[in-house]
C-alpha cells in the first residue's frame, strides 16, 4: 500500500482524503470546521482523528495540500481600459486561483485607495498599456499607489516600457512589489503564465499568516496550490485525460459555494460549425474559470436574489413566492443556517439554481446579429460552450439536495436564445468532494487521479 493524504483547508470545513495509490482506491474521506479564527490545526486535527478512527494511525508517504480559507486570494486588479487590459488581467488572476474584490480603470482616485483599504487585498495587480503603448495611466497609478496604507503585494504586469520609471517609484515607498511580464504585450495576444506565477507565490506566502498555517505546515509540508487552482487542474485532467487514460472531452464544472458560484470550462473558445459566425474580442483560453461573488448560497444570497431577480428564483420555487426574499435575507445574515423544512430545503434548490443559471450565462459567449452588404451574420464574443460534452456539479447544495439533477439542470437554461450555453451535455455529480483533491493529486500522479475522478463522480 501507498497511501498519500489529501487535505483541503475551505473556508468552511477542512476536508481530508486518504488514497492508496497502489489500487488506486479512496481509503477514507473526513471533514472538520475550518478553525482559521483560532488555530487552523484544531479543525485539521480533528479531522484526521476522525480519519484514523476510521482506518487507523497511517504511515502516509506524501501530504498534498490545498486552501481557499481565509476567504480565498482576494485580489483587486487595475487596468488602462476595462474591455481589454483589465479583461487580460482578470483572466491571469482567476486562473492563479485568486478572487477578484474590485477591478478599477483607467485611473484611481483618493476615494479609490479608501475603498481598496477597506476591501483589505492580498494583492493588487497593476496592468495597463500593450508594450510600446500607452505609458503615463500606469505610471500615474504606480504613484497613487503609494499612498494606500495597507501594505498589499504589488504586481506589475503592463507596458514593459514603464518599468524602470515604475521601479523607481515603488522602490522609495513601502509597498511590497514585484515586476513581471505584459499581460497584453499586443491588442488580443494573452501572456498570463508568468502573472500567474508570481500570485502563486505570493498567495503561498499569504497564506502561512493565517492563524496556525505556519505550525501546521511542519506537520503537512507546504501548501500545493490554491483549491480554485486545484480544481481547474482536476477538470482539465477530466475533459483530456493523460497518455494512459481518455478523458471525458471538453466539460463544465459548477460549484456552488456559500460565498461564490465558480464556473470551469475546459474546450477551445469555439466548437463553431456555422460559417456564418465570426469570432470578436478577446481570444478565450481553454482552461478559463470565473467566479460570481454576488452569487452564494449563504454570505450573497440577498446579492442574488438583487443580481437575478425574485422572478428568476421564482422560476424554480414551487413554494409561495413571498418566501423568497425574506429567506434569501436570513440566510446572508446567517451563513450557518442548515434547511430544517421541506420548504426551505426546496428553497435553497431554487437558490441554487438561480445561482448556475446566472453564474453558465456570464460565463459562456453570446451571439450579435450584424447586417453586412450581402448577407446577415453573427458576432460570437466570448466561448461557445454549446457542444461540451459533460456538466460537472459540485458543493454542498448539490451534494445534499434530493434533486440534483433538477437544480444542476439550469446550467443549460438558456434566458436568450443568442446566449451560447452547454445544450446537451451529461450531467455529473461530485458526490464526495473529490475533485479539488484529485487536482491535487493529480500534480504528481496524473493516471491514478484520473481513474479515481472516473470512479467517484455519479451520473446524473
Amino acid at each position: 500500500m501507498q497511501p498519500i493524504l489529501l487535505i483541503d483547508f475551505g473556508s468552511t470545513f477542512t476536508k481530508l482524503v486518504a488514497v492508496d495509490l497502489d489500487r488506486p482506491a479512496i481509503l477514507a474521506a473526513t471533514q472538520s470546521e475550518t478553525t482559521v479564527q483560532t488555530d487552523i490545526q484544531a479543525g485539521y486535527l480533528r479531522a484526521l482523528a476522525k480519519m484514523e478512527q476510521q482506518i487507523g494511525k497511517m504511515d502516509f508517504k506524501e501530504r498534498l495540500a490545498c486552501s481557499s480559507a481565509r476567504g480565498g486570494f482576494r485580489l483587486i486588479v487595475i487596468g488602462l481600459t476595462q474591455s481589454l487590459t483589465t479583461e487580460a488581467a482578470k483572466r491571469a488572476v482567476l486562473g492563479a486561483g485568486a478572487r477578484i474584490l474590485k477591478v478599477y480603470a483607467p485611473l484611481i482616485t483618493d476615494q479609490d485607495l479608501q475603498e481598496m483599504a477597506k476591501l483589505e487585498p492580498d494583492a493588487i495587480l497593476l496592468a495597463g498599456g500593450t508594450d510600446g503603448g500607452n505609458q503615463s495611466y500606469i505610471i500615474q497609478n504606480a504613484k497613487k499607489l503609494t499612498e494606500l496604507e495597507r501594505n498589499a503585494a504589488l504586481v506589475v504586469a503592463g507596458n514593459k516600457r514603464a518599468n524602470m520609471e515604475i521601479e523607481h517609484i515603488l522602490k522609495e515607498s513601502h509597498l511590497e512589489y514585484y515586476l513581471t511580464e505584459n499581460v497584453m504585450p499586443k491588442a488580443g495576444v494573452l501572456v498570463t503564465e508568468p502573472v500567474r506565477k508570481v500570485l502563486r507565490e505570493i498567495f503561498m506566502k499569504k497564506i502561512v499568516e493565517a492563524n496556525g498555517f505556519e505550525a501546521v505546515s511542519e506537520r503537512i509540508g507546504q501548501i500545493v496550490l490554491p483549491t480554485p487552482t486545484a480544481v481547474l487542474k482536476a477538470a482539465e485532467l477530466l475533459a483530456y485525460g493523460t497518455k494512459r487514460e481518455a478523458g471525458l472531452g471538453e466539460l463544465m464544472v459548477v460549484d456552488v459555494g456559500g460565498a461564490t458560484t465558480d464556473v470551469h470550462s475546459v474546450s477551445k473558445q469555439q466548437a463553431v460549425k456555422e460559417a456564418d459566425i465570426i469570432l470578436t474580442g478577446l481570444a478565450e483560453p481553454v482552461l478559463k474559470r470565473t467566479v460570481e461573488g454576488d452569487l452564494g448560497m449563504r454570505y450573497s444570497a440577498y446579492s442574488l436574489y438583487q443580481a437575478v431577480g425574485e422572478s428568476e428564483i421564482a422560476r424554480y420555487f414551487a413554494g409561495d413566492a413571498s418566501f423568497i426574499r425574506e429567506g434569501c435575507l436570513f440566510r446572508e445574515a446567517h451563513p450557518d443556517f442548515i434547511p430544517q423544512s421541506e420548504a426551505e430545503r426546496h428553497l435553497d434548490d431554487a437558490i441554487a439554481s438561480s445561482a448556475i443559471q446566472k453564474a453558465v450565462e456570464r460565463h459562456s459567449g453570446f451571439l450579435k446579429k450584424v447586417a453586412t452588404p450581402t448577407r446577415y451574420v453573427f458576432e460570437q464574443t466570448g466561448k461557445d460552450l454549446r457542444y461540451l460534452k459533460a456538466v460537472i456539479g459540485t458543493g454542498g447544495v448539490l451534494t445534499h439536495s434530493g434533486n440534483s439533477n433538477r437544480v444542476l439542470l439550469a446550467a443549460t437554461d438558456r434566458m436568450d436564445t443568442r446566449q451560447l450555453l452547454p445544450e446537451n451535455p451529461t450531467l455529473f455529480l461530485d458526490q464526495d468532494y473529490v475533485l479539488q483533491m484529485m487536482g491535487l493529486l493529480s500534480e504528481r500522479y496524473p493516471d491514478e487521479a484520473l481513474r479515481l475522478l472516473k470512479q467517484h463522480l455519479r451520473k446524473l
